[in-house]
């Protein structure tokens, strides 16, 4: 596989571990399981910031502000650690 395709795949990653195939469904279900604890992990600190809040801002506002800035950092993250492993595949850690 060439392309974004190969690299959505996961087969490199496989193959750089000594493996043949990385069924991708698996490896999505981890990565979506993964944005979701990163989002909740940081749910305890937004409900107690609330309290420093005029009592007049607007709920929605809030929210919407929050829940924007907690996954554009998740989105851009995983973006970026996409980005690496598409450009390096093949690359190992130093030992």
């Amino acid at each position: 596989m060439r392309g974004l395709a190969g690299v959505a795949s996961g087969d490199h990653l496989a193959k750089g571990m000594g493996g043949t195939h990385l069924s991708s469904f698996p490896v999505f279900l981890v990565v979506v399981g993964l944005f979701f604890m990163k989002q909740l992990s940081w749910a305890i600190y937004v409900s107690d910031y609330s309290r420093y809040m005029p009592r007049d801002t607007s709920g929605p506002r809030i929210f919407t502000a929050v829940a924007v800035g907690s996954t554009a950092s998740t989105v851009l993250g995983c973006a970026l650690g996409a980005w690496v492993i598409a450009i390096a595949p093949t690359a190992r850690p130093p030992r």
